[in-house]
């Protein structure tokens, strides 16, 4: 009973680790299970990160839904609490489609025709190999320069004001050089734009480590300058918007209201 209630957390949380038992023959009942030690999490399933959404799941843009990891405010939903996320998610985008008023063919082929040149650039750059930066190049350097300046775990997942200004100033060097990414083949280009994306969230996460002077939930986010909780001035939300013109980056908060009631410390 006790390991099919095992296998049944797994299926629900981690349904990876069980399907790799089944296939190795793994005998959780006989076998010593191996583990190791990870780094923490940032997205919404295993912290309150995420964007931000109202009980429908509605994100502040829209047209665009959030489901899952990527939906704050709730942690540990895993994939039972992500599928019901994303049937609401698909129950308001249809009933919110159906009272959309659709553009004129003319401008939508425009949209369509600007988002196909930026899709398929890496793949049409054509640069000597001493200038041409291949996915796998910037990823590596992406995520050194998180896991060193932006607290990763060769820091013990610690960080200060002065390390997360380095990663600031390296991921913009970065965004900078993506100018020379170039993808040789349409898996490449997949990679490109994961490792595109990957600087848009790195940006993000360090403007929010830098904005909150405290330590909130030590591991998963320490400031070794500002080292304990700071509920006088900073119970509240860090949120940012990102300027569709600009690209800049605006940090704000919102107010933390408490809905339950009962001390929020305490089980």
């Amino acid at each position: 009973e006790r390991i099919e209630q095992l296998y049944t957390a797994y299926l629900d949380m981690f349904p990876s680790a069980a399907l790799a038992w089944a296939a190795s023959k793994f005998d959780p009942t006989t076998d010593v299970i191996e583990v190791c030690t990870t780094e923490p999490y940032i997205v919404g399933g295993h912290c309150q990160a995420g964007y931000w959404i109202d009980e429908h799941r509605r994100t502040t843009i829209a047209g665009l839904y959030a489901a899952g990891d990527v939906a704050g405010g709730a942690p540990y939903k895993f994939i039972s609490g992500a599928w019901a996320e994303a049937l609401i998610a698909a129950e308001t985008a249809a009933r919110d489609a159906t009272a959309m008023v659709a553009p004129s063919k003319e401008r939508l082929r425009v949209a369509i025709d600007v988002e196909i040149e930026r899709i398929i650039a890496p793949l049409n750059r054509l640069l000597p190999p001493h200038q041409a930066i291949a996915p796998s190049e910037m990823e590596l350097r992406l995520q050194k320069i998180m896991d060193e300046y932006a607290g990763g775990i060769s820091t013990f997942y610690e960080a200060n004001e002065a390390s997360l200004k380095i990663a600031q100033e390296r991921i913009g060097e970065l965004r900078d050089q993506s100018r020379w990414l170039t993808a040789q083949s349409l898996h490449e280009l997949m990679l490109a734009h994961e490792v595109l994306d990957r600087i848009d969230v790195a940006e993000v996460v360090v403007a929010h480590l830098l904005h909150r002077r405290e330590t909130r939930w030590a591991c998963f986010q320490t400031r070794t300058d500002y080292p304990y909780r700071d509920d006088m001035h900073w119970l509240v939300f860090v949120n940012s918007q990102r300027d569709a013109e600009t690209g800049a980056l605006r940090i704000f908060t919102r107010p933390y209201e408490q809905i339950v009631g009962g001390d929020r410390y305490l089980p």
